[in-house]
């Protein structure tokens, strides 16, 4: 099958950045998430006023398509613009395939390479540096590093107990969006102000809903936390999932109003965009599973945004685009090479 037309390069083929002028990249991936996004229209309870108005401010893509229904090994799609079979992050557990492999050059390294600066602040166990998602990153933090010595990441880790929410910032395996906002923040300000920066913030609070914002935003969204969500009972599931959300999309409110503030939003290029999505009420409905991990639409269907200085404003791009086709993207706005073959689209591959 032909790959699909590179549109996202088709619309910014006037585009040329130069070293001494190269915006700041920032690299939202919101894990988990689908077409629930209240700009995209997946559900009407959905509450995403930050992320409508980067859309509104930049190219949305109606059809973006993950490379797998798992976190590792759609993110290093993400980050390498290959596909799992290229990439060689294959399992999520196991004794190999688990990690991304060293000679494979990721976007952090290729920028790095270039005068950035690099940071990546995420938010669960999945992206630890035992997957190797950390290459190239000067600064790479989970904020769970203290507690993930007493965790096996060859086997499966659970931690979403039915009854049991936490109402705190984080847990030995995941932390909740303010945390790894404060963090990102806190990098933003005392960075070198010499050099470009590129960030990658990742959020996990939709994923695993153990780990739950303020109880005073539950009562907001008229909900307590008396008790966890069934994992069968989607409608309440689902409430937390909205609520959730919102609050990612809070702390988001909150990063962008520091680049604004700062004054560097007006040279930030900034990608919005998702591992992968869930099921929920609509996947049990289908096809009887509300999860994720296989490959059903509502699986590999993320969101996909892209705002920044010269990006034209509040179009909407029908055609088929793919997590790959990210990284190629970021570079040809930069003028930069990638060091090997990538899979992803880019200017001067006649795709049809």
């Amino acid at each position: 099958m032909k790959a699909p037309l590179p549109i996202i390069l088709t619309l910014l083929l006037a585009i040329t950045a130069h070293a001494e002028t190269r915006p700041n990249i920032l690299l939202i991936s919101i894990d988990d998430l689908n077409d629930w996004v209240g700009v995209l229209g997946g559900h009407p309870q959905a509450k995403t006023p930050n992320i409508d108005a980067l859309a509104a401010r930049g190219v949305r893509f109606e059809l973006a398509l993950s490379t797998a229904g798992i976190t590792p090994m759609a993110h290093a799609s993400i980050l390498t613009s290959l596909n799992p079979y290229h990439h060689g992050l294959r399992v999520f557990h196991g004794e190999a395939g688990h990690h991304l492999p060293d000679h494979i050059p990721t976007l952090a390294e290729i920028l790095s390479a270039a005068g950035y600066t690099t940071a990546g602040f995420v938010s669960a166990y999945p992206l630890s540096p035992h997957y190797g998602l950390d290459q190239g990153f000067a600064t790479y933090a989970t904020g769970i590093e203290d507690t993930q010595a007493s965790i096996d990441l060859t086997q499966p880790v659970r931690s979403l107990r039915e009854g049991q929410l936490l109402d705190q910032r984080r847990s030995r395996v995941q932390r909740r969006a303010d945390a790894t906002t404060d963090e990102a923040l806190e990098w933003l300000e005392d960075r070198d102000p010499k050099a470009p920066w590129f960030a990658w913030v990742h959020f996990f609070d939709v994923h695993d809903l153990s780990l739950v914002p303020p109880l005073s935003w539950a009562e907001a969204h008229d909900l307590n936390y008396a008790a966890a969500p069934h994992q069968r009972d989607l409608q309440a599931r689902e409430a937390y999932y909205d609520m959730e959300l919102a609050w990612m999309d809070s702390q988001l409110g909150r990063l962008f109003d520091h680049l604004d503030s700062s004054g560097a939003l007006d040279n930030t290029l900034i990608v919005l965009t998702a591992d992968h999505g869930q099921g929920l009420s609509d996947g049990q409905r289908l096809h009887g599973w509300s999860r994720h991990r296989l490959i059903y639409q509502w699986s590999i269907q993320v969101p996909l945004l892209l705002a920044g200085p010269k990006i034209p404003q509040g179009q909407v791009v029908q055609a088929l685009a793919r997590i790959t086709d990210i990284a190629p993207t970021l570079l040809e706005l930069l003028n930069l090479s990638p060091p090997a073959p990538m899979d992803g689209a880019k200017i001067g591959r006649a795709h049809v």
